[in-house]
């Protein structure tokens, strides 16, 4: 039998899903890190992590680079640089990546969820198990779910938390 309370879920403790996530790790007896900076608005507090200027540093990288990866451009450098860099440690110490986000054009994930999607492209042993697309009200399910339950994982997700008919969530 899997012990939950070995295992814990990283994210940002924003509002809409990576709350949700939140919940349901506490309700699962899951551990929970929420990794943010200073003044910056979560809504989970359960195990929140602020860190500092040199902790944020270590997840930098070029606007440029995240632009190209992303195929746009962003406005709020500075804000979403801190973002970026705390999705990095996100993506760093978790395992398993599930994740609801909106599923553009060019099939990048919209927003900061995206670039959590992205950096565990780019650290090969990352595994997507699931991808919740809002737009098309689909759910993909890239593993078998229970595979993630014996290792650490990452949940990034978009603001606007919505409800998947029962049928998606489902699916074999």
């Amino acid at each position: 039998m899997i012990d939950c309370s070995q295992i814990t879920m990283y994210s940002g403790g924003h509002r809409g899903a990576e709350a949700e996530f939140g919940k349901t790790a506490e309700r699962w007896g899951i551990q929970e890190v929420n990794f943010s900076f200073e003044g910056h608005a979560v809504e989970r507090d359960r195990g929140v992590r602020i860190l500092d200027p040199d902790q944020l540093g270590k997840g930098d990288v070029s606007m440029e680079i995240v632009s190209l990866r992303m195929g746009r451009t962003y406005a709020r450098t500075n804000k979403i640089r801190k973002v970026i860099q705390s999705i990095f440690h996100m993506v760093n110490k978790g395992y398993h990546v599930i994740t609801i986000g909106w599923i553009q054009p060019d099939d990048t994930v919209k927003g900061g969820t995206g670039w959590g999607v992205e950096l565990a492209k780019l650290f090969n042993d990352r595994a997507l198990e699931f991808l919740i697309d809002i737009n098309r009200q689909t759910f993909e399910r890239l593993q078998k779910f229970a595979v993630f339950l014996s290792h650490n994982y990452l949940g990034p997700g978009y603001l606007q938390f919505i409800t998947l008919p029962t049928h998606l969530l489902n699916q074999n």
